[in-house]
């Protein structure tokens, strides 16, 4: 009888280890960069924020905007986004968005959070 020529079950065990591990290696790199996209997007945005609050401090306020107080013991300014007097960035504070914001220090720390860990990352 003729011998057939072919791989051996223990070659194919090493090649399908060999190919998991490279899968793992793989995906564990892609989570990395993943996470440092969000982390990258989340800083974008909030320096956005930061310099849209900064242009609406210098705003001109009898026009119908409230300023933003320098204050922590001040009355925080409520902002209607769909007012014709609202400030541009009211808007995008109004809409669908990955992030949620908390400020700190009267307005001195910008926080974002996202909102995929809202609830686990939230501060109380």
């Amino acid at each position: 009888m003729k011998a057939r020529g072919g791989y051996t079950f223990i070659e194919l065990l090493v090649v399908l280890a060999i190919l998991v591990i490279l899968v793992g290696i793989a995906a564990t790199s892609a989570l990395v960069l993943l996470q440092r996209a969000r982390e990258r997007a989340m800083s974008y945005e909030r320096e956005v924020i930061a310099q849209a609050i900064a242009i609406y401090n210098t705003y001109d306020v009898p026009n119908g905007g409230a300023p933003i107080p320098a204050s922590p013991d001040a009355d925080p300014v409520r902002i209607d986004p769909k007012a014709p007097s609202a400030p541009p960035f009211a808007k995008y504070l109004d809409s669908a968005t990955k992030y949620y914001y908390t400020w700190e220090d009267g307005g001195g720390n910008l926080n974002v959070y996202s909102r995929a860990n809202r609830d686990s990352s939230r501060p109380q």
